[in-house]
């Protein structure tokens, strides 16, 4: 993408940081829908947030799964979905997905997202909560994401 946006900007074509055009698809502050975090689960999210804030400066990924406050995945090449179902099959259930956006993510392109697939996946494998970054993750069809994580005791919250 980077030689891509390279040579559109070698030819006069700005590429601009599309958060700049989607700030209502940004997640806010706070727990979206009904079911509320346990202690555990936050303490689970505060030690996942920072190892994956950690993790993103090395530019290794963006996801972690957590469980006991015991490292279970680091999101690499695979994807968000496939570090959740590595992460969650070692934990057998209730653990918990932390997203952040990488220091060096590039908006111009890469946005952290997160879906309706990503909470099927998390209920798949017995995952009960997902956390990301304020303000700098996606939520695509969140009213629908909401809905599904209520019926299924699933967190989703934002920090």
């Amino acid at each position: 993408m980077l030689m891509l946006i390279e040579e559109l900007e070698a030819i006069g074509i700005t590429i601009l940081d599309q958060t700049l055009f989607i700030k209502n698809l940004m997640i806010p502050s706070g727990v979206l829908g009904k079911v509320q975090p346990t202690q555990e689960q936050v303490d689970d999210v505060n030690y996942g947030y920072w190892l994956a804030k950690e993790t993103g400066k090395l530019d290794i990924g963006q996801s972690v799964v957590i469980k006991d406050k015991m490292i279970m995945a680091v999101e690499a090449i695979e994807g968000t979905d496939n570090c959740i179902k590595r992460g969650c099959k070692i934990a057998k259930k209730n653990s918990r997905i932390i997203k952040v956006a990488k220091p060096s993510q590039d908006k111009r392109f890469d946005i952290p997202a997160i879906g309706l697939k990503t909470l099927k996946t998390m209920k798949k494998y017995k995952a009960d909560l997902i956390a990301v970054e304020a303000g700098e993750t996606i939520i695509v069809d969140k009213e629908d994401v909401i809905k599904f994580a209520d019926r299924h005791g699933i967190v989703v919250m934002a920090v």
